[in-house]
């Protein structure tokens, strides 16, 4: 019996958790009633994401159902010449892969992470790609 391949381990970005600091420099209107441990635990939940999208892309042909095949021609075809070296993903992965509400509270979280630097958006061909940023 041949066994199983593992494929080389997929690279899985993730996004880096706010300081105290950073979030103290928020403005107060960003934050409204977001504290710093909703902004950490939503960066939890977008890492889902991510994860479960460069998973899926790191598969080879052949080891794709066919819900995952076809998860995997739209990750293809969201990507613009401004994605190339970029992670990101877009509101569908976040309905399907993560607890993140992309409501109001939602929303304004996004945007303490874009002051933040942790993420920033990249917007093209009608969508909105949430690109993590690299914290060194």
């Amino acid at each position: 019996s041949k066994k199983q391949k593992m494929s080389k381990s997929v690279y899985v970005p993730s996004m880096e958790y706010i300081t105290v600091d950073d979030f103290d420099s928020v403005p107060k209107y960003m934050k409204g009633r977001i504290t710093y441990n909703n902004v950490n635990n939503a960066i939890d939940e977008l890492n889902k994401a991510y994860k479960e999208k460069y998973k899926i892309l790191g598969m080879k042909p052949s080891q794709l159902n066919d819900v995952n095949r076809k998860r995997y021609e739209t990750y293809k075809q969201l990507e613009t010449k401004d994605t190339v070296a970029e992670y990101f993903i877009v509101d569908g992965d976040v309905k399907e892969f993560c607890n993140f509400k992309l409501d109001r509270v939602g929303r304004n979280v996004l945007t303490i992470l874009r002051h933040c630097g942790r993420m920033k958006e990249i917007r093209g061909n009608g969508r909105t790609r949430y690109a993590i940023v690299h914290v060194y």
